[in-house]
Protein backbone atom coordinates (compact mmCIF):
# COMPACT_ATOMS: atom_id res chain seq x y z
CA UNK A 1 0.00 0.00 0.00
CA UNK A 2 1.21 3.16 -0.76
CA UNK A 3 1.72 5.87 1.25
CA UNK A 4 -1.20 8.32 1.56
CA UNK A 5 -2.04 11.89 1.33
CA UNK A 6 -3.18 11.71 4.75
CA UNK A 7 -0.23 10.23 6.62
CA UNK A 8 1.88 13.05 4.61
CA UNK A 9 -0.24 15.92 6.06
CA UNK A 10 0.82 14.40 9.16
CA UNK A 11 4.20 14.17 8.66
CA UNK A 12 4.14 17.94 7.86
CA UNK A 13 2.36 18.72 10.53
CA UNK A 14 4.48 17.18 13.08
CA UNK A 15 7.72 18.09 11.86
CA UNK A 16 6.45 21.96 11.53
CA UNK A 17 5.23 21.67 15.29
CA UNK A 18 7.50 18.96 16.79
CA UNK A 19 4.92 17.78 18.66
CA UNK A 20 2.09 14.82 18.01
CA UNK A 21 0.16 16.93 19.76
CA UNK A 22 -0.18 20.23 18.03
CA UNK A 23 0.13 18.60 15.14
CA UNK A 24 -3.41 16.27 15.86
CA UNK A 25 -4.58 19.76 16.81
CA UNK A 26 -3.63 21.40 13.55
CA UNK A 27 -5.20 18.88 11.65
CA UNK A 28 -8.24 18.51 13.97
CA UNK A 29 -7.88 15.01 14.80
CA UNK A 30 -6.92 12.44 17.87
CA UNK A 31 -3.69 12.00 19.03
CA UNK A 32 -3.75 8.08 18.46
CA UNK A 33 -4.71 8.85 14.83
CA UNK A 34 -1.56 11.47 14.13
CA UNK A 35 0.78 8.86 15.73
CA UNK A 36 -1.02 5.98 14.00
CA UNK A 37 -0.27 7.96 10.61
CA UNK A 38 2.97 8.21 11.28
CA UNK A 39 3.92 5.02 12.63
CA UNK A 40 1.84 3.65 9.63
CA UNK A 41 4.19 5.62 7.34
CA UNK A 42 7.29 4.52 8.44
CA UNK A 43 6.64 0.98 8.38
CA UNK A 44 5.70 1.35 4.66
CA UNK A 45 8.80 2.98 3.64
CA UNK A 46 10.99 0.79 6.50
CA UNK A 47 12.50 4.05 8.16
CA UNK A 48 12.29 5.72 11.35
CA UNK A 49 11.07 9.31 10.53
CA UNK A 50 11.06 10.77 13.74
CA UNK A 51 13.74 10.48 16.69
CA UNK A 52 11.45 9.95 19.66
CA UNK A 53 14.48 9.34 21.84
CA UNK A 54 15.53 13.54 21.98
CA UNK A 55 13.90 15.83 23.76
CA UNK A 56 12.70 17.48 21.28
CA UNK A 57 10.76 15.36 18.54
CA UNK A 58 12.68 16.10 15.35
CA UNK A 59 12.83 14.36 12.26
CA UNK A 60 15.74 11.79 11.38
CA UNK A 61 17.99 12.36 8.95
CA UNK A 62 16.51 10.56 6.32
CA UNK A 63 13.19 11.69 7.78
CA UNK A 64 13.84 15.26 6.87
CA UNK A 65 14.33 14.40 3.43
CA UNK A 66 10.91 12.74 3.44
CA UNK A 67 9.43 14.95 5.02
CA UNK A 68 10.68 17.50 2.51
CA UNK A 69 9.12 14.95 -0.11
CA UNK A 70 5.99 15.16 1.43
CA UNK A 71 5.80 18.90 1.39
CA UNK A 72 6.33 19.57 -2.40
CA UNK A 73 3.95 16.82 -2.81
CA UNK A 74 1.41 18.16 -0.61
CA UNK A 75 2.21 21.39 -2.36
CA UNK A 76 1.47 19.91 -5.91
CA UNK A 77 -1.64 17.73 -4.68
CA UNK A 78 -3.30 21.14 -3.66
CA UNK A 79 -2.83 23.68 -6.47
CA UNK A 80 -4.00 20.79 -8.54
CA UNK A 81 -7.24 20.11 -6.29
CA UNK A 82 -8.09 23.95 -6.45
CA UNK A 83 -7.67 23.78 -10.55
CA UNK A 84 -9.67 20.86 -10.95
CA UNK A 85 -12.43 23.10 -8.43
CA UNK A 86 -11.88 25.84 -10.87
CA UNK A 87 -12.36 23.71 -13.96
CA UNK A 88 -15.46 21.72 -12.59
CA UNK A 89 -17.32 24.81 -11.17
CA UNK A 90 -16.55 27.20 -14.43
CA UNK A 91 -14.42 30.25 -11.78
CA UNK A 92 -12.10 31.87 -13.72
CA UNK A 93 -8.64 31.18 -12.53
CA UNK A 94 -6.08 33.60 -11.27
CA UNK A 95 -2.64 33.43 -11.80
CA UNK A 96 -0.39 35.86 -9.33
CA UNK A 97 3.42 36.57 -11.07
CA UNK A 98 5.71 38.87 -9.15
CA UNK A 99 8.83 39.79 -11.48
CA UNK A 100 11.45 42.29 -11.08
CA UNK A 101 10.48 45.99 -12.88
CA UNK A 102 11.96 45.42 -15.44
CA UNK A 103 10.75 42.29 -16.41
CA UNK A 104 7.49 43.21 -15.60
CA UNK A 105 7.59 46.33 -17.69
CA UNK A 106 9.30 44.63 -21.16
CA UNK A 107 8.04 41.26 -20.52
CA UNK A 108 4.66 40.91 -18.97
CA UNK A 109 2.88 42.76 -21.11
CA UNK A 110 3.28 40.82 -24.24
CA UNK A 111 2.95 37.75 -21.70
CA UNK A 112 -0.54 38.84 -20.32
CA UNK A 113 -2.10 39.20 -24.05
CA UNK A 114 -1.00 36.00 -24.83
CA UNK A 115 -2.44 34.16 -21.66
CA UNK A 116 -5.76 36.02 -22.57
CA UNK A 117 -5.40 35.16 -25.98
CA UNK A 118 -4.95 31.30 -25.18
CA UNK A 119 -7.71 31.60 -22.16
CA UNK A 120 -9.90 34.52 -21.03
CA UNK A 121 -10.85 33.00 -18.29
CA UNK A 122 -7.48 33.65 -16.44
CA UNK A 123 -6.84 37.06 -14.26
CA UNK A 124 -3.77 38.02 -14.23
CA UNK A 125 -1.83 39.57 -11.04
CA UNK A 126 1.23 41.34 -11.32
CA UNK A 127 3.39 42.34 -8.71
CA UNK A 128 7.13 43.90 -8.42
CA UNK A 129 10.05 43.92 -6.45
CA UNK A 130 13.85 43.61 -6.46
CA UNK A 131 15.10 40.22 -6.48
CA UNK A 132 14.67 39.05 -2.77
CA UNK A 133 11.26 40.32 -2.21
CA UNK A 134 10.43 38.50 -5.53
CA UNK A 135 11.46 35.02 -4.27
CA UNK A 136 10.19 36.14 -0.85
CA UNK A 137 6.38 36.15 -2.34
CA UNK A 138 7.09 33.15 -3.84
CA UNK A 139 8.37 31.32 -0.68
CA UNK A 140 5.52 32.94 1.53
CA UNK A 141 2.66 31.64 -1.46
CA UNK A 142 1.48 35.19 -1.52
CA UNK A 143 2.08 34.57 -5.69
CA UNK A 144 2.10 31.51 -7.41
CA UNK A 145 5.03 31.82 -9.34
CA UNK A 146 7.91 34.39 -9.42
CA UNK A 147 10.20 35.58 -12.69
CA UNK A 148 13.46 37.18 -11.32
CA UNK A 149 17.13 35.89 -10.25
CA UNK A 150 18.15 33.14 -7.92
CA UNK A 151 18.21 34.25 -4.65
CA UNK A 152 19.96 32.05 -1.92
CA UNK A 153 18.02 32.94 0.99
CA UNK A 154 14.59 32.64 0.19
CA UNK A 155 12.97 29.23 0.15
CA UNK A 156 11.99 28.74 -3.15
CA UNK A 157 12.08 25.01 -4.29
CA UNK A 158 11.97 25.18 -7.81
CA UNK A 159 13.84 27.75 -10.35
CA UNK A 160 13.90 27.28 -13.85
CA UNK A 161 16.28 29.24 -15.86
CA UNK A 162 14.89 31.14 -18.59
CA UNK A 163 17.48 33.58 -20.58
CA UNK A 164 20.88 35.52 -19.80
CA UNK A 165 21.00 38.67 -19.49
CA UNK A 166 24.05 40.55 -19.80
CA UNK A 167 25.22 44.03 -18.31
CA UNK A 168 26.32 46.68 -20.51
CA UNK A 169 27.42 50.43 -20.27
CA UNK A 170 25.99 53.26 -21.25
CA UNK A 171 27.32 56.76 -21.56
CA UNK A 172 25.91 60.09 -22.97
CA UNK A 173 26.63 60.32 -26.82
CA UNK A 174 29.70 62.99 -26.45
CA UNK A 175 31.48 60.53 -23.93
CA UNK A 176 35.03 59.52 -25.09
CA UNK A 177 33.93 55.66 -24.77
CA UNK A 178 32.24 56.44 -28.42
CA UNK A 179 36.08 56.16 -29.80
CA UNK A 180 36.54 52.66 -28.60
CA UNK A 181 35.23 49.33 -29.27
CA UNK A 182 34.41 46.87 -25.81
CA UNK A 183 34.99 48.19 -22.82
CA UNK A 184 36.48 46.51 -19.71
CA UNK A 185 35.77 47.24 -16.04
CA UNK A 186 39.31 48.92 -15.45
CA UNK A 187 37.64 51.52 -17.99
CA UNK A 188 34.80 51.98 -16.04
CA UNK A 189 36.88 53.07 -13.14
CA UNK A 190 38.35 55.66 -14.27
CA UNK A 191 34.99 57.71 -14.79
CA UNK A 192 32.24 58.77 -12.17
CA UNK A 193 29.83 55.81 -11.98
CA UNK A 194 26.44 56.10 -11.29
CA UNK A 195 25.47 53.09 -8.59
CA UNK A 196 22.56 51.11 -8.50
CA UNK A 197 21.89 50.05 -5.13
CA UNK A 198 23.88 47.27 -3.95
CA UNK A 199 20.32 45.08 -2.39
CA UNK A 200 19.59 44.91 -6.25
CA UNK A 201 20.55 42.44 -8.67
CA UNK A 202 21.94 44.70 -10.59
CA UNK A 203 23.68 46.74 -8.36
CA UNK A 204 25.44 43.08 -6.59
CA UNK A 205 26.11 41.62 -9.76
CA UNK A 206 27.96 45.48 -10.58
CA UNK A 207 29.94 45.61 -7.92
CA UNK A 208 30.93 41.62 -7.34
CA UNK A 209 32.28 42.09 -11.12
CA UNK A 210 34.28 45.02 -10.31
CA UNK A 211 36.18 43.19 -7.27
CA UNK A 212 36.60 40.54 -9.69
CA UNK A 213 38.18 42.62 -12.06
CA UNK A 214 39.95 44.66 -8.96
CA UNK A 215 39.00 47.69 -10.20
CA UNK A 216 37.08 50.36 -8.38
CA UNK A 217 35.23 52.98 -9.47
CA UNK A 218 37.16 56.75 -8.73
CA UNK A 219 34.08 58.42 -8.28
CA UNK A 220 30.87 57.36 -7.28
CA UNK A 221 27.41 58.81 -7.50
CA UNK A 222 24.63 56.61 -5.76
CA UNK A 223 21.36 56.66 -7.73
CA UNK A 224 17.95 54.07 -7.02
CA UNK A 225 16.89 52.97 -10.55
CA UNK A 226 17.63 52.45 -14.09
CA UNK A 227 15.52 55.60 -15.78
CA UNK A 228 17.80 57.74 -13.27
CA UNK A 229 20.76 55.86 -14.80
CA UNK A 230 20.15 56.25 -18.09
CA UNK A 231 19.03 60.51 -17.57
CA UNK A 232 21.95 61.15 -15.78
CA UNK A 233 24.53 59.49 -18.25
CA UNK A 234 22.66 60.89 -21.33
CA UNK A 235 23.20 64.05 -19.28
CA UNK A 236 27.05 63.82 -18.96
CA UNK A 237 26.85 63.32 -14.73
CA UNK A 238 28.65 60.11 -15.10
CA UNK A 239 28.37 56.59 -16.45
CA UNK A 240 26.43 53.43 -15.63
CA UNK A 241 26.14 49.64 -15.92
CA UNK A 242 22.27 48.05 -17.01
CA UNK A 243 20.92 45.01 -18.09
CA UNK A 244 20.74 44.85 -21.73
CA UNK A 245 17.08 43.45 -21.55
CA UNK A 246 16.44 47.45 -19.74
CA UNK A 247 17.74 49.03 -22.53
CA UNK A 248 14.07 49.75 -24.66
CA UNK A 249 13.30 51.19 -21.53
CA UNK A 250 16.41 53.91 -21.96
CA UNK A 251 15.35 54.95 -25.26
CA UNK A 252 14.30 58.12 -24.00
CA UNK A 253 17.12 59.21 -23.24
CA UNK A 254 20.49 59.99 -25.95
CA UNK A 255 22.68 57.02 -25.01
CA UNK A 256 25.19 55.11 -26.00
CA UNK A 257 25.76 51.37 -25.39
CA UNK A 258 28.87 49.28 -25.03
CA UNK A 259 29.68 45.75 -24.56
CA UNK A 260 31.85 44.82 -21.08
CA UNK A 261 34.69 42.79 -21.27
CA UNK A 262 37.34 40.88 -19.00
CA UNK A 263 34.75 38.95 -17.37
CA UNK A 264 31.04 39.44 -18.79
CA UNK A 265 29.28 40.07 -16.17
CA UNK A 266 25.59 38.15 -16.90
CA UNK A 267 22.50 37.62 -14.72
CA UNK A 268 20.65 34.37 -15.20
CA UNK A 269 16.69 35.09 -15.39
CA UNK A 270 14.25 32.19 -14.66
CA UNK A 271 10.94 31.41 -13.33
CA UNK A 272 10.50 30.53 -9.61
CA UNK A 273 8.16 28.51 -7.60
CA UNK A 274 7.30 26.45 -4.40
CA UNK A 275 6.50 23.44 -6.50
CA UNK A 276 6.16 21.69 -9.93
CA UNK A 277 4.97 24.28 -12.83
CA UNK A 278 1.17 24.23 -13.88
CA UNK A 279 0.30 24.12 -17.39
CA UNK A 280 -0.51 27.99 -17.47
CA UNK A 281 2.87 28.74 -15.36
CA UNK A 282 5.09 26.82 -17.87
CA UNK A 283 3.42 28.98 -20.58
CA UNK A 284 3.84 32.00 -18.98
CA UNK A 285 7.90 30.56 -18.54
CA UNK A 286 8.15 30.41 -22.38
CA UNK A 287 6.68 32.98 -23.33
CA UNK A 288 8.43 34.91 -21.00
CA UNK A 289 11.58 33.96 -22.60
CA UNK A 290 10.71 34.07 -26.02
CA UNK A 291 10.01 37.77 -25.91
CA UNK A 292 13.24 38.43 -24.17
CA UNK A 293 15.23 37.08 -27.24
CA UNK A 294 13.45 39.11 -29.37
CA UNK A 295 14.10 42.32 -27.30
CA UNK A 296 17.93 40.97 -26.61
CA UNK A 297 18.50 40.37 -30.42
CA UNK A 298 17.02 43.33 -31.98
CA UNK A 299 18.27 45.65 -30.09
CA UNK A 300 19.73 49.38 -31.64
CA UNK A 301 23.59 50.12 -30.84
CA UNK A 302 23.59 46.54 -30.45
CA UNK A 303 26.15 45.85 -27.50
CA UNK A 304 28.34 43.73 -29.04
CA UNK A 305 31.17 44.69 -31.27
CA UNK A 306 34.33 43.29 -33.01
CA UNK A 307 34.19 40.02 -34.42
CA UNK A 308 32.08 36.89 -34.15
CA UNK A 309 28.79 35.87 -34.08
CA UNK A 310 25.73 38.87 -33.69
CA UNK A 311 23.85 39.56 -30.86
CA UNK A 312 21.16 37.45 -31.52
CA UNK A 313 23.43 34.10 -32.14
CA UNK A 314 24.58 34.98 -28.84
CA UNK A 315 21.59 35.07 -27.26
CA UNK A 316 20.28 31.52 -28.93
CA UNK A 317 23.73 29.80 -27.83
CA UNK A 318 22.87 31.48 -24.51
CA UNK A 319 19.25 29.76 -24.18
CA UNK A 320 20.46 26.29 -25.73
CA UNK A 321 22.84 26.40 -22.71
CA UNK A 322 20.10 26.84 -20.30
CA UNK A 323 18.07 24.60 -21.60
CA UNK A 324 20.43 22.03 -21.19
CA UNK A 325 21.27 23.24 -17.73
CA UNK A 326 17.51 22.69 -16.55
CA UNK A 327 17.19 19.26 -18.60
Amino acid sequence: MAITIQQMRALVAVADLSSFTAAASHLHLTQPAVSRAIGEAERHLGVVIFDRASRTLRPTERGARIVAIARTSLDAFDRAALQMHDVSSGARRSLRIAALPSIAAILLPGVAAHMRSLDEGTDLQIFTGRAENVNELVASEKVDIGIGVASEGAAVKHFQPLFSDELVCVTSKSHRFNQGAALEWSDLAAETFLRLPSDSSVGKLTWETFEAARAVPREVVPIHDLMSAAGLAAAGVGIAVIPALSVPLTMFAELSYFSIRSPRAVRTIGIASKSALTEHEAVVGKKAREIALKVLSTQPNSPVDGPGPGRRTQVRNVLRGLDREAE
